[in-house]
């Protein structure tokens, strides 16, 4: 039986996070994830009434302390914008970590995708905007309407009816010339992110699922990468390209190559051939 089976995990979350993910642990093993109502906006908003100010990672662990009383607890982050590799394009990257408080042992995962629905448009009262939600599957994911200078007025969220849009442009539009419409990207908003976040938890629980040979702690699994890799024309190395995944224990020093992920790069990708 896997050491966590059966436990009740505790999720600080305002946005229907645990459904999903409990469904994806149960797959592995049984456990109950419940939802905690903490102030988790307090760490920063979508909307951006409140900043975020730390990292994605370093916000989903600080949720931890959200909580109190509880021997599990499971914390979800997300960031969604534009990408890094490629900055035309919207990705969404999900973090969930679990800690176990007792034998303080912290296991994290996460998941980048382009499978998101996420727009951000600067509009002006009248303007016919049916054309843009359609696109990004309006009323199925709901959006916002806000001024774009905070402070203002407090963002009209979690719209999912024309006339509700409308009346909130009508309202910021006393208030401010500029207009702001958006995807409310708040999980349970938002089905597309609510997907990524499955998949997340699907990958967090596998990697639970897989115990250390050595001291049968789970977790195992990517610590880090080693870097180093050949181009196939040039035959230069090129270092800070990936070249073979390092897993590792959460819990003893026990570190194994992993999956190669690659052996030789293109010449196109070479910052020699291609500087």
């Amino acid at each position: 039986m896997h050491p966590y089976s059966g436990i009740q995990i505790a999720m600080p979350t305002k946005h229907g996070k645990a459904s999903v993910i409990n469904k994806a642990f149960n797959h592995y093993f049984p456990v109950e994830i419940i939802e905690v109502n903490a102030d988790t906006d307090s760490l920063g908003t979508f909307a951006g009434e409140v900043e975020r100010i730390d990292p994605p990672l370093e916000t989903a662990i600080k949720k931890h302390k959200l909580v109190t009383g509880y021997e599990y607890t499971i914390t979800s982050e997300g960031s969604i914008g534009s990408d890094h590799s490629i900055p035309f394009l919207i990705s969404d990257y999900e973090i969930l970590v679990f800690k176990d408080h007792k034998k303080d042992i912290t296991i994290r995962e996460a998941h980048r995708s382009f499978e998101i629905k996420a727009f951000k448009k600067e509009i002006f009262l009248g303007e016919n905007i049916e054309e843009t939600l359609k696109q990004y599957d309006f009323p199925n994911h709901s959006v916002i309407v806000k001024a774009p200078e905070a402070g203002l007025i407090l963002p009209f969220k979690g719209l999912k009816d024309l006339d509700a849009v409308n009346k909130a442009i009508e309202e910021v539009a006393k208030v401010s010339r500029r207009i702001v419409i958006e995807s409310d990207l708040r999980a349970n908003h938002s089905p597309s992110r609510m997907e990524n976040i499955y998949v997340t938890a699907q990958k967090l629980a596998k990697r639970i699922n897989t115990l250390c040979s050595t001291c049968y702690t789970p977790g195992f699994g990517v610590k880090s990468y080693e870097k180093g890799v050949n181009c196939s024309y040039c035959k230069r190395l090129n270092p800070n390209v990936v070249k073979v995944e390092i897993l590792g224990c959460v819990n003893c020093d026990l570190e194994l190559k992993g999956k190669e992920i690659n052996k030789e790069i293109a010449p196109d990708k070479c910052i020699w051939c291609n500087p």
